[in-house]
């Protein structure tokens, strides 16, 4: 992290840290739980509290993750450690797609394209993924562990998700794949090109998939009144 920024991070820890007792654990306990849907804060303190979530957030995003240097250096900007491991919990789902979108960068597009027609056939449209080993998909985009596939699988699965569910646009996403997770031309255009290829196909499976929910569910309800 830059000077500047590692500064500002130690006067957020130093703000922390000079909280009340009750404020403190009023923070720690919505982090660590995130029960209420507000943290009763005033808006000075509100928008500290989103700058320090902002800093650990990027930290995370910088450090890939790797929770034992990104406590390390929260504790050298001063902050206690129960403090440092409910900032960094509660960042991390912020900061997951950010890392995950840095992964997806560096495949090259031969390896991205196997991947994507991957999870298209064997998770979208077919749910053939359950009755196979993970280290096929692994295989499949020649990925070293575990934890790089599984982030690469649940990027692409959010933002098929995302499309066939109608939250936003294949155009829309084109421009948040660039503007938002910073991926380069020619990946992203794989990724749309994959997606309009096979949108009308993967709606159709949505929609089938929402219908036998609901049938169970009302399967299970109708069963509940016959007993």
């Amino acid at each position: 992290m830059e000077g500047n920024n590692e500064n500002r991070a130690k006067i957020l820890a130093e703000w922390f840290n000079n909280l009340a007792y009750l404020k403190q654990r009023d923070i720690i306990d919505y982090m660590g739980d995130n029960i209420d849907d507000f943290l009763e804060i005033n808006t000075d303190e509100q928008k500290l509290f989103e700058e320090l979530v902002d800093v650990v957030k990027n930290l995370t995003i910088n450090e890939m993750d790797r929770g034992d240097k990104i406590i390390e250096t929260l504790l050298g900007y001063g902050f206690e450690k129960i403090t440092a491991n409910c900032l960094l919990n509660f960042c991390r789902g912020v900061a997951a797609p950010y890392i995950d979108s840095k992964i997806i960068n560096s495949m090259n597009p031969a390896q991205l394209e196997a991947v994507i027609e991957f999870i298209i056939n064997n998770v979208v449209l077919y749910e053939n993924y359950k009755h196979m080993p993970f280290k096929v998909f692994m295989k499949t985009g020649n990925f070293e562990n575990r934890e790089t596939a599984q982030r690469v699988l649940r990027f692409i699965k959010r933002i098929i998700d995302n499309v066939c569910n109608r939250d936003l646009s294949p155009q829309v996403l084109e421009q948040e794949l660039i503007n938002e997770y910073n991926i380069e031309k020619e990946l992203n255009d794989i990724i749309i090109d994959n997606i309009n290829h096979s949108l009308g196909d993967m709606q159709q499976a949505y929609l089938l998939a929402k219908v036998n929910r609901l049938l169970l569910k009302l399967s299970n309800l109708s069963c509940s009144y016959d007993i």
